[in-house]
């Protein structure tokens, strides 16, 4: 009886079975599991909350269309005026849907803490809402070149009515202006420099001097003489027909041209001998 007792250990007698205590154990690893992974889940949903609020736009929101391009930013707005100044109305949701013609860039608007990736092939979204009139600075959140600072814009957020009225004395102007002018206003906004030059020498892609009305070599083989309707087609069908020794980089500018503006850019061109 001694041995037996010696065995057992004093206070023995008063021990819950094996099998209880397996299950007593199991219990507290299960509750010591799952208190912490509530908890993250709790912390996740939140954040997830947010990111949704963030992303999902009012479906009364303005909405604008972002394309970046090194080292430029082009907002289009409904109307298909297109611009490289963000421009806002106050107390008015902002959608914005942003890509990017050639490399990964980040579209930042500090002011309103708001960020998205720009990125070839598809489209991301922020939306924001401005609540001070004024003008707030738009940087390039990624290392996109040699000279990353230099990719910057402004928001300018107007007051009531402003907004309408900017839009409106815009149109007027692009209406008004002459489409020479026009179109070499927007050879630089576009930054066509950056793929064709006017002095002769290829880049990216050809020379923009001399095009009108030349002869091109197609990389299938054929060839088609440079008239307006080629200009114009190349604008807005770009990977119709490729120019020979050339990849087809460049990006499609349907619905970020209007009639007026195609037809400044082909009469500027008709203008570089």
């Amino acid at each position: 009886m001694i041995a037996a007792t010696l065995r057992r250990g004093p206070g023995h007698e008063g021990a819950p079975p094996p099998a209880e205590r397996g299950a007593r154990r199991a219990a507290r690893a299960l509750i010591g599991s799952c208190l912490p992974l509530g908890l993250v889940a709790a912390l996740l949903a939140r954040d997830a909350e947010g990111y949704l609020d963030l992303r999902v736009a009012p479906r009364d929101a303005l909405e604008i269309r972002v394309a970046a391009r090194r080292y430029t930013w082009r907002f289009t707005y409904p109307n298909g005026l297109a611009d490289d100044t963000l421009h806002v109305p106050i107390d008015t949701p902002v959608h914005l849907i942003v890509t990017s013609d050639d490399g990964t860039h980040g579209l930042s608007l500090p002011a309103f803490r708001a960020k998205a990736d720009a990125v070839p092939g598809r489209e991301n979204e922020l939306w924001f809402e401005a609540t001070e009139v004024g003008q707030f600075p738009a940087f390039c959140s990624e290392h996109c070149g040699p000279d990353p600072v230099a990719m910057n814009a402004i928001v300018v957020v107007h007051a009531p009515d402003g907004y309408e009225k900017w839009l409106e004395t815009r149109e007027q102007e692009a209406m008004t202006k002459d489409p020479v002018a026009l179109g070499e206003e927007l050879y630089r906004k576009h930054a066509c420099a950056t793929c064709h030059s006017i002095d002769g020498r290829p880049l990216v892609g050809p020379t923009l001097r001399g095009v009108f009305d030349r002869e091109i070599v197609l990389a299938d083989g054929g060839s088609v003489r440079a008239n307006e309707a080629y200009l114009r087609e190349s604008l807005l069908q770009p990977q119709a027909r490729i120019v020979k020794g050339f990849a087809p980089a460049m990006p499609t500018y349907q619905g970020r041209l209007d009639d007026t503006e195609a037809a400044g850019l082909v009469a500027y061109m008709k203008t570089l001998r």
